[in-house]
C-alpha cells in the first residue's frame, strides 16, 4: 500500500478506474490519461464505443509502463471485489510482473473508503490463495488521499495477517522486503519438544559412594552448563524465519528453553550450545538493523534523487529504490536491477548500462528533486533559483521524431533543431488544474 501519486508508477501494468464515459473528470482517470497522452484517450474512447464493457487494455503512451487497463467499479462493492480478482488474473495471463491499482470508485465514483479498501482487499487475497501465480510478484495499492489510506490499513490489518506499507511513491520491488516486526508469530517459541534424556546407572560399594559419585557428576555437568535469557523486546524485532532459524538451532543444540509470563524466552544447556544461540540470535539483530537503517537511507535519498533508465519505447524509467542508492553511492560493481528485475552494468562516465545477456545499451539519467519542486521524469535537472530551462530533444528520441513528423505536416521548411522549455511554474499550474 503506498500513499503517492499513481502518475510516477512504473510497473509492468497501471490500472485506470473509469466510467468510460466522462474522461475529463477531476481524479485518477484524468490524471493517468494526461499523463499516457492523447493518443491512449482516443484509443480509449473508440474501443468503449465499439467494445463496451467494464475493463479495456490500451497501449501505455507516455506512461512508463506495459499497458493500462482501464476498469469501471459501477460503484458496487462486490463489482470491485470481482474487478480486483479478474486484474490479477490478467497479469498472470498476460505474464506481468507488477501492477499498480488505486483506490477504484472511492474519488469521482463516490464510494465510501472503507467500503473500497474491503472491497479490493479481499479481491487481492481471493486472488492470490485461489490461484498459484508464477508471473506476478508486486502488488502495489496506490492511494492517493491520506483518509483513503488509513481506511485502507485499517482493512489490510483484518484481512492480512502481515501487511507492507510505503510512503514513497515508487516500486520497492524485487531488492527487500519490508515486514512489519509486529506481524512476527512467536507461538512457535513456545511449542516445546519431548525432552531429551540420558540415564545413568551408579554401583558401589556403599549408598555413600554411590551418592557421592551422583553429586560429582552432577556439579560436573552444570560447570559445564548455562542459561540465557531473550527479552520479549529483542524477540519482537525478528521476522518469522528468524524465529523459525532460532529455534531450530536451540532444539539442534539440545538446549532446553521456558517461556516466562512477560514473554521473555530462556534457554539452558551445554555452554557451547548457549554461546552458538546467542551469537547466531546477535547476528541477526543486527542484520536487522543495517537493513533498516539501509531501507531509511533508501526512503530518504528516494525523495530527493531520481535515477532513470531510457526504456525501449525511448521514454525515461525511473529505477528503483536500491538501484537509486547504489547509483548516488556509486556502488555499482556488481551492476544495478531495473523495475522489471533486469541486471545492467553501469559506465558513470558516459551515463550507459547495458545488458549483458542481450548487448543492450541503455542511457542513465539522475534529476535532483528541489525542495519546493519534484521533478518529472522526463525533464532535466535545474538549478533552485531555474525558473526556466530550454533543453535541446535529440534528434535520435522518439519525441524530436514525433514533433518533426507534426510539424512537416503543415510546414516544408527544414527542421534545423528541437528544444523543450521546461516551466516551473506552468508546470505546477497544469498539474494543480488536474486535480
Amino acid at each position: 500500500m503506498v500513499f503517492g501519486d499513481i502518475t510516477n508508477e512504473t510497473t509492468d501494468l497501471v490500472v485506470n478506474t473509469t466510467d468510460f464515459t466522462n474522461f475529463d473528470l477531476n481524479g485518477v482517470c484524468k490524471c493517468i490519461l494526461a499523463a499516457a497522452g492523447p493518443e491512449v484517450e482516443e484509443e480509449l474512447k473508440t474501443v468503449a464505443t465499439l467494445t463496451p464493457g467494464s475493463m479495456i487494455f490500451t497501449q501505455p503512451g507516455r506512461f512508463p509502463c506495459k499497458a493500462i487497463l482501464h476498469v469501471c467499479g459501477e460503484k458496487s462493492a462486490s463489482r470491485i471485489e470481482k474487478i480486483t480478482q479478474l486484474i490479477i488474473m490478467c497479469c498472470e495471463t498476460n505474464h506481468y510482473k507488477s501492477v499498480a491499482i488505486p483506490a477504484i470508485c472511492a474519488g469521482a465514483g463516490g464510494l465510501q473508503p472503507g467500503l473500497v479498501a474491503g472491497a479490493i482487499l479481499r479481491g487481492i487475497k481471493n486472488a492470490t490463495t485461489s490461484t498459484h501465480l508464477h508471473m506476478l510478484r508486486d502488488i502495489r495499492i496506490i492511494l492517493y488521499k491520506m483518509d483513503v489510506f488509513l481506511a485502507f490499513q485499517e482493512e489490510a490489518m483484518q484481512i492480512f495477517s502481515t501487511a507492507v506499507y510505503c510512503t514513497g511513491a515508487l516500486p520497492k520491488t524485487q531488492q527487500q522486503e519490508h515486514q512489519l516486526s509486529a506481524s512476527t508469530d512467536l507461538s512457535i517459541l513456545n511449542n516445546t519438544p519431548a525432552s531429551q534424556h540420558s540415564g545413568f546407572l551408579f554401583l558401589g560399594l556403599s549408598r555413600k559412594s554411590v551418592d557421592d559419585a551422583m553429586a560429582k557428576l552432577k556439579d560436573l555437568y552444570q560447570n559445564q552448563c548455562s542459561t540465557h535469557t531473550f527479552r520479549k523486546e529483542e524477540l519482537d524485532s525478528l521476522m518469522q524465519d528468524d524465529v523459525r532459524e532460532l529455534m531450530q538451532l536451540i532444539d539442534t543444540q539440545g538446549l532446553h528453553k521456558e517461556n516466562d509470563q512477560s514473554g521473555n524466552l530462556s534457554v539452558s544447556g551445554l555452554k557451547d550450545g548457549v554461546t552458538k544461540a546467542v551469537m547466531a540470535f546477535n547476528a541477526v539483530l543486527h542484520g536487522n538493523l543495517r537493513r533498516e537503517v539501509r531501507f531509511k537511507e533508501e526512503e530518504d535519498l528516494f525523495t530527493r534523487v531520481v535515477w532513470c533508465i531510457m526504456s525501449h519505447n525511448g521514454l525515461w524509467e525511473r529505477l528503483p529504490k536500491t538501484a537509486n542508492y547504489n547509483l548516488e553511492k556509486q556502488d555499482i560493481a556488481r551492476g544495478i536491477v531495473d523495475a522489471q528485475g533486469v541486471t545492467w552494468t553501469v559506465d558513470l562516465n558516459s551515463m550507459e548500462a547495458t545488458n549483458l545477456m542481450v548487448a543492450e545499451l541503455r542511457k542513465l539519467k539522475r534529476l535532483e528533486n528541489l525542495s519546493d519542486f519534484t521533478m518529472p521524469l522526463y525533464w532535466d535537472s535545474m538549478a533552485p533559483g531555474e525558473k526556466v530551462k530550454v533543453v535541446a530533444v535529440p534528434p535520435s528520441s522518439a519525441e524530436y521524431r514525433a514533433l518533426k513528423s507534426e510539424f512537416s505536416k503543415t510546414e516544408s521548411k527544414t527542421v534545423m533543431k528541437v528544444g523543450s522549455s521546461q516551466w516551473r511554474h506552468l508546470y505546477l499550474f497544469e498539474k494543480r488544474k488536474r486535480f
